[in-house]
């Protein structure tokens, strides 16, 4: 599972503002992406984050629908609608 989010973009709030999404909320948990990149950024500098790194901020499913989740709430969906960049890495 790591691998695939290794493979999603982080989007940052510039991103938002570029997509007029700069008010827009996960749909899973309806936490504005704002706030979500707020406590990664918060997180970060942190020296003990309290989620794993791979958790935090906002993702877009680029090679599916194009959606944004944030990265938690996507990590802990029971379906993950992502396909590799790479389809060797389905197979390991």
């Amino acid at each position: 599972m790591q691998i695939l989010f290794r493979g999603l973009p982080t989007i940052t709030e510039t991103d938002l503002i570029a997509d007029s999404k700069h008010d827009a909320v996960c749909p899973i948990c309806y936490n504005t992406f704002v706030a979500i990149i707020a406590e990664e950024e918060t997180s970060r500098a942190m020296d003990s984050p309290a989620h794993p790194v791979e958790e935090l901020g906002v993702t877009k499913l680029e090679r599916t629908c194009g959606h944004l989740f944030c990265r938690k709430e996507l990590s802990e969906t029971p379906f993950l609608p992502v396909r590799p960049a790479n389809p060797s890495v389905a197979a390991s």
